[in-house]
């Protein structure tokens, strides 16, 4: 095989059993999104394949560098956007040929939990475990209109509400993967995260809200209109991103209503599936989540990889 492309990459993720219920409830057909991966993994900055015996492919790793993260934190950081292989066997293989790529980045790599053959051969090659994390997913058909009482205390966010949803951020969101690794200083991490807030108030893409308490902004939500994954699915896909509460406000429902908010929004919006990310260790979220109807669909295990080593 001379070349990857697009149809070779599509089949092999096609093959990839990791994913199937979460893509059943969130109603999306496997040899869409094998396509749209494939065709997202042809742009990656790096990528290395092999081919088994019948010249298919057998193997691939992509890597992303993140401009973001690299300015934000002073050093190289890349993720590893897709680490997949038709035989477990061959995890350990496409990393030490890939070895040269990886060790010019501080890496990041998501991978599915019950994905053990790939995790081990992560950690043999130098990853080491940071968090897990769980996926929630909403099907916003089968839910009622969102009402709260206290949605008249919620309104768009304004660039005259950045400082305090600034200063909430950094204060309150405190269950950020970076803070569990000392490689990410806390002081950058929670600078970092409060600038996120600010990169969605000018992504069009991205919704910002706040919670208006009796002194400004209490509390804020932002959401995503995930309008490439909807055009491709004919279907709308949105997300819930970041939500923090100002911790004398907590215990006012505030959080619950935000949520209410933004998922009324992205109905509004055309999305009719939504999805959440979450550490495993955020209980208040999986507790709110759950309370909003959304049900586990995936667990991920989170990676890092900080220096060279030596994949043997």
């Amino acid at each position: 095989m001379n070349a990857v492309n697009a149809e070779s990459l599509g089949k092999l993720f096609l093959s990839y059993p990791y994913k199937k219920y979460q893509l059943a409830v969130q109603k999306i057909q496997p040899e869409t999104i094998a396509a749209y991966y494939a065709n997202r993994a042809l742009r990656a900055s790096c990528i290395k394949y092999t081919a088994g015996e019948d010249k298919s492919l057998s193997a691939v790793i992509t890597i992303e560098k993140s401009h973001t993260l690299s300015q934000s934190f002073g050093f190289p950081i890349a993720f590893v956007t897709n680490f997949i292989c038709s035989d477990t066997q061959n995890y350990h293989a496409i990393l030490s040929s890939a070895k040269d790529i990886l060790d010019g980045y501080f890496l990041i790599c998501r991978q599915p939990a019950d994905n053990t053959a790939a995790v081990n051969a992560l950690q043999k090659c130098g990853f080491y475990y940071v968090c897990t994390e769980t996926v929630y997913t909403l099907d916003l058909d089968t839910q009622p209109q969102y009402s709260n009482d206290n949605f008249s205390r919620i309104r768009p966010c304004t660039e005259d509400d950045l400082d305090k949803v600034r200063t909430i951020a950094e204060n309150e969101h405190t269950d950020i993967r970076f803070y569990f690794d000392p490689y990410f200083p806390r002081e950058k991490t929670a600078r970092f995260f409060s600038e996120t807030i600010v990169r969605s108030f000018n992504n069009p893409s991205h919704r910002v809200f706040v919670y208006d308490g009796d002194n400004g902004p209490a509390g804020f939500i932002t959401s995503i209109h995930n309008k490439g994954l909807s055009e491709i699915c004919g279907r709308g896909y949105g997300s819930l991103d970041y939500i923090a509460v100002d911790r004398s406000y907590q215990k006012t429902h505030a959080g619950y209503a935000l949520n209410n908010y933004a998922l009324e929004d992205l109905r509004r919006g055309g999305c009719s599936v939504v999805s959440v990310k979450t550490m495993g260790s955020n209980y208040r979220a999986m507790r709110l989540l759950q309370k909003n109807k959304f049900i586990p669909t995936s667990h991920n295990i989170i990676l890092h990889r900080t220096h060279t080593f030596d994949c043997g």
